[in-house]
């Protein structure tokens, strides 16, 4: 038996709302590893991914290449259109290389 995302979004709404008021303390990867988990689940959350998006870009230059590579597929994943955050992933990683 498998569960559906029915089963789960109270769960991640719940996170999501914990969320968004310390992203200002999430790190790099906390960022990185917080888009990828919402996003391996496909739980959009509007509010937490605009928060989140501010956080990144603010911080963008402590990504590692792989959180960089790591919040640009949970964007485009998630379906979220976000031209400055991608284009600024997109910059950075450049720069990384």
């Amino acid at each position: 038996a498998t569960l559906s995302l029915s089963h789960y979004e109270p769960l991640l709404q719940a996170i999501s709302a914990a969320s968004i008021p310390l992203l200002s303390e999430f790190n790099s990867q906390d960022l990185a590893n917080t888009a990828w988990s919402f996003a391996t689940r496909c739980f959009k959350n509007p509010q937490l991914m605009d928060s989140q998006s501010s956080e990144v870009l603010a911080k963008l230059g402590e990504f590692a290449p792989q959180g960089l590579a790591t919040t640009a597929w949970a964007y485009s994943s998630l379906g979220i259109s976000d031209p400055t955050l991608l284009n600024a992933i997109s910059a950075e990683g450049l720069r990384k290389l």
